[in-house]
């Protein structure tokens, strides 16, 4: 678990690197963006922007939606160059990390689970919902309690939903013992 919360915890406070976009980079950025999609805790946007590629792909899908309109062949080419290297990175990247995690979860369930709650338990200082700007950059946040928040905390409704996550976690153990006893 310790292991999850430092690898979870590391990649959250990595920078976004320089625009990559070479293919061979393209297709690795995609296998590994799929797979921390597939891991609880991590966002495969985020490793998209800290392994430099995030705005290189927004680019090219934003072409492809003028493409609809306009067309224009070399666009085009390029365009389909760079986005198919990166969707067979994600396509080769889902089926060879999903094999992979269901390998491990059935032969070490205890430790798989246990790493991946720590994946989940690094990564909760991103999501944290009040965190005051450090003076500096806007990206720099630092997580503080609702009473030092300096906006409004909307405790009711935080908790309220809170609530409603246990509430409906609770609903769906509780039917998935009851159709499987």
């Amino acid at each position: 678990m310790v292991f999850g919360i430092l690898v979870s915890f590391s990649i959250t406070q990595l920078n976004g690197g320089g625009n990559q976009s070479s293919l061979w980079y393209l297709f690795f950025s995609g296998f590994v963006a799929i797979s921390a999609m597939i891991l609880p805790g991590l966002s495969g946007a985020y490793i998209l922007v800290v392994m430099g590629v995030y705005q290189t792909i927004l680019t090219h899908l934003r072409l492809a939606q003028d493409l609809i309109l306009n067309f224009d062949q070399t666009q085009w080419m390029n365009t389909s160059r760079i986005l198919g290297v990166f969707l067979l990175g994600i396509l080769i990247g889902i089926k060879v990390f999903s094999k992979a995690l269901s390998w491990l979860l059935n032969r070490y369930p205890q430790r798989s689970n246990a790493v991946l709650v720590g994946l989940m338990t690094g990564a909760l200082h991103k999501v944290w919902p009040w965190q005051n700007k450090i003076q500096g950059t806007p990206s720099d946040l630092e997580a503080v309690f609702p009473k030092e928040f300096s906006g409004d905390p909307q405790l009711v409704a935080v908790l309220l939903w809170m609530g409603i996550g246990f509430a409906t976690l609770f609903i769906l153990e509780r039917s998935k013992s009851l159709i499987n006893p």
